[in-house]
């Protein structure tokens, strides 16, 4: 991380649990080293000099937080003024610093740092018996054949599709840029037969606004040997959609065609959203399931959803299952 101040640039390293990472903080002051005493404490007979103050460094730590995830975080000194502000850059093997924080941090001393963890998923997806590669590519990224992706800055992304057999490159196509101002986006990819006939390439993207909250888009991709096309695009925007750490693709109704589940929420093959259990209390979680655990014989029920069993992890004390009647 980096940071600027009066009479030039701090830069301080930590070691991130994720890879070997410099990091620097800047702040707009010099800290000093003393600070006078209190009118009280001379009122007392003490001395009029100028107390002993320890002289302290910005800390800078970094700790995995999640699985695509760096916390990062730094000390706030005793002489700082209120209108401190902080960038944070970041550093990977050795290379050039770059900023990660768009405006200057002012409203605490830590940053949470998705970087570029690339989704990736394993699928033959144009039907020719081998298997591809997909994965989320930032600028830099070299593959499997020694070419190298490049974009026009460090935040835009793109999915590529690569040969499983040598790394090459074999297609890609930019990743929509509607939340490119709160940064870049992670990832996690699966595959689904969204028409019932053609594997899709399914990608859950997401970042984290200034505010603390988080942007989601979903999107639906084909890949039919030579290009990769997107189908659909789903944001979540001011909807009330929770969403948890596993996405679930699959036949939930029995037509022949995929759906895209989240722990809180349904779309349908089509990307449209069939419906959303935030009225039923559900919420952010780790790990959700679908089960077909109907006790009825299959002759007399009608196919729907299965009941999900649905653990939330943010709830204080015990953790507790909920057990959420499917919807039709």
């Amino acid at each position: 991380m980096t940071g600027n101040r009066r009479g030039g640039t701090r830069r301080l390293r930590a070691l991130a649990l994720c890879a070997p990472t410099g990091l620097t903080v800047g702040v707009a002051t010099v800290p000093a080293v003393s600070a006078p005493v209190p009118a009280q404490a001379q009122a007392a007979g003490h001395s009029a000099g100028p107390r002993l103050m320890e002289r302290l460094d910005r800390g800078v730590v970094a700790v995995r937080s999640g699985e695509k995830e760096v916390l990062v975080s730094w000390r706030l000194l005793g002489l700082d003024p209120k209108s401190v502000g902080f960038d944070v850059e970041r550093s990977t093997d050795g290379g050039p610093y770059r900023k990660l924080n768009r405006d200057v941090l002012t409203k605490g001393t830590n940053y949470v740092d998705v970087g570029h963890n690339d989704g990736v998923t394993v699928y033959d997806l144009d039907g020719d018996g081998r298997a591809e590669v997909a994965v989320r590519v930032a600028d830099g990224v070299t593959f499997g054949d020694g070419t190298q992706h490049t974009e026009t800055d460090d935040v835009r992304q793109s999915i590529a599709i690569l040969d499983g057999r040598t790394g090459a490159p074999r297609a890609t196509a930019p990743v929509p840029d509607d939340y490119l101002a709160d940064g870049p986006v992670y990832a996690r990819f699966g595959v689904g037969h969204l028409d019932g006939r053609t594997p899709s390439l399914v990608a859950y993207m997401k970042n984290r606004v200034g505010n603390g909250g988080f942007n989601l888009m979903y999107s639906a991709w084909r890949f039919d040997g030579h290009s990769l096309n997107r189908q659909w695009k789903f944001l979540r925007g001011g909807q009330d959609l929770p969403d948890g750490h596993n996405t679930r693709i699959v036949d939930v109704d029995g037509d022949g065609r995929d759906e895209v589940g989240e722990i809180g929420f349904l779309l349908n093959g089509d990307g449209t959203l069939r419906y959303s259990l935030a009225p039923r209390g559900i919420i952010h979680g780790d790990r959700w399931f679908i089960a077909d655990i109907d006790p009825a014989p299959a002759e007399h029920r009608v196919r729907r959803p299965a009941p999900w069993r649905v653990t939330p992890t943010d709830q204080p004390g015990p953790t507790r299952s909920r057990r959420v009647p499917a919807l039709a």
